[in-house]
């Protein structure tokens, strides 16, 4: 199922130098809601395409957030690149 417009947000964790997902299946002004405030508090934060919505997942357990996180950081692994907007980044999907 396709999700035009949905969104992941991802915030950078100094202790795993990892980014980690925080939020999903926002829409666009939604998702940079949340990341304004969460760079409000000092966080390095993406907002990333979500290219599907994430049916039935929490958060916490969704693996395709995780999987998006984790392809985030492979492609971006100092984290403190200079901030802007990710929508170009890839996003990981079960299998890809």
């Amino acid at each position: 199922m396709t999700a035009p417009n949905l969104k992941t947000v991802l915030t950078f964790d100094e202790t795993t130098t990892a980014f980690r997902s925080v939020a999903h299946n926002l829409s666009a002004k939604k998702a940079e809601a949340k990341a304004d405030l969460l760079r409000s508090t000092g966080a390095q934060v993406r907002v990333v395409d979500q290219p599907t919505r994430h049916e039935g997942q929490r958060l916490k357990t969704c693996e395709l957030c995780k999987n998006a996180a984790e392809s985030f950081s492979d492609h971006n692994p100092e984290g403190a690149a200079p901030e802007e907007r990710s929508e170009d980044e890839p996003t990981a999907e079960s299998g890809q």
